[in-house]
């Protein structure tokens, strides 16, 4: 549905509200992912960028000195009652996360550079490219991540420092990801194994 769509039938929502309950909660996340797209990048300087059409269902947590961008229509919400949350541990850190992408309980950990691509769906899941480290602290070895584009990530899954997953990859739930994945694969187990994704005709 259009957010015209949706604005008709704000009036509809005030009246009846039970009925219309999805109206309001969606204006609200709307309203919400506006405050944090011009209060961030306000706050930062323009260190963290978010494009149009953020949509924030729950807080969106970013701390450290880094960069982060995170492209338009984006949504985010809780997954397992955990929010996103975005950690860069140096001046130098990007983490970029592409445009029509939803992240439910995301963690990211960045030291030097982690890139999601477009239309990234992320359950609870962590993505670091350092195996430790602080803010504040001496920056420890990082290795660079790059998730590509439509990629889903299950709930409970890791995906290790220097991994690259390929476009149209499933990280089933539970793994963890220390090796690349090819394009069109599913990724199972600890540690995980590549499965061969059936082609559409």
């Amino acid at each position: 549905m259009s957010l015209l769509a949706k604005l008709k039938k704000v009036p509809q929502a005030l009246a009846n509200p039970r009925e219309y309950a999805w109206v309001i909660e969606d204006g609200v996340a709307r309203v919400r992912g506006l405050l944090y797209r011009h209060g961030y990048r306000l706050l930062t300087r323009g260190r963290v960028d978010i494009g149009p059409g953020f949509v924030a269902e729950c807080a969106l947590h970013v701390r450290g000195p880094g960069h982060v961008k995170i492209g338009a229509n984006c949504r985010i919400r809780r997954s397992n009652l955990q929010e996103p949350v975005i950690v860069t541990l140096s001046p130098d850190a990007h983490v970029e996360i592409g445009e029509h992408s939803t992240m439910g309980g995301l963690r990211v950990r960045c030291a030097e550079r982690v890139t999601f691509g477009a239309q990234l769906l992320a359950a609870k899941t962590t993505v670091t490219d350092t195996d430790y480290g602080l803010p504040g602290e001496p920056v420890p070895r990082a290795r660079p991540v790059v998730v590509g584009e439509n990629c889903w990530l299950g709930v409970e899954t890791a995906v290790c420092p220097g991994v690259r997953l390929g476009k149209n990859v499933v990280v089933s739930g539970g793994t963890v990801v220390t090796r690349d994945m090819p394009d069109d694969t599913m990724a199972m187990g600890n540690p995980a194994r590549s499965v061969k994704l059936p082609r559409k005709n």
